[in-house]
């Protein structure tokens, strides 16, 4: 992005591209429909924008800002690791997060990451963080060798609910997704979360 723009139009502008992307797919969305949804002229698109691709990125970077934004207010004062894990879940698949026209940005983004620079280095940023902050709690509870396997499979599991809702919105909610990343984590806690859940 050649400069920033204001955070209101800037929200605009990133629900105008999943919109497009959603209705008319990656390859269908052109600038001038993304512009026209957003009540912005081309040449602002633009000034600020070289091409779609800019736009689909700065698109996962506020997806994944707002769910940076809901873990920074949730985990501050939590010191219980499932509790801590369970909000890492959450973040993921919380119903305003886990939407279709979300999924439908997310793989049109990962389909473009082994051709592009600049999306590798956005996939590889999120790919860290959600180790980090998966490991941080699970290492507090598993043996590390146990604690890495258990942290590739939620990050596996997690890409693929993603993955799953973006090519059949309809076969899963948001509310399915996180009750059967729960059961998943439980199996690797050893009916930890189960419990923690009960207490809830």
């Amino acid at each position: 992005m050649r400069t920033r723009i204001r955070d209101l139009r800037r929200r605009e502008l990133i629900e105008a591209t999943r919109g497009v992307i959603a209705e008319c797919g990656f390859e269908n969305a052109t600038i001038a429909k993304i512009s026209g949804r957003a009540g912005f002229s081309i040449g602002y698109l633009h000034h600020h924008f070289a091409g779609k691709d800019e736009l689909l990125a700065e698109t996962i970077r506020v997806l994944y800002g707002d769910m940076r934004v809901y873990l920074s207010q949730a985990l501050p004062g939590v010191t219980d690791p499932v509790d801590r894990l369970l909000i890492v879940l959450d973040a993921n698949f919380r119903e305003e997060q886990y939407t279709k026209e979300n999924a439908f940005a997310w793989i049109s983004f990962l389909a473009r990451v082994p051709f592009n620079q600049e999306f590798i280095r956005l996939q590889t940023m999120i790919e860290r963080r959600l180790f980090s902050n998966l490991m941080y709690d699970i290492r507090k509870i598993l043996p590390q060798k146990r604690a890495l396997a258990a942290v590739d499979e939620m990050a596996t599991l997690i890409d693929g609910y993603w993955v799953r809702l973006g090519v059949s919105p309809d076969s899963i909610s948001s509310a399915d997704a996180l009750e059967r990343m729960w059961t998943i984590l439980d199996r690797l806690l050893e009916g930890r979360v189960q419990a923690r859940l009960e207490s809830r």
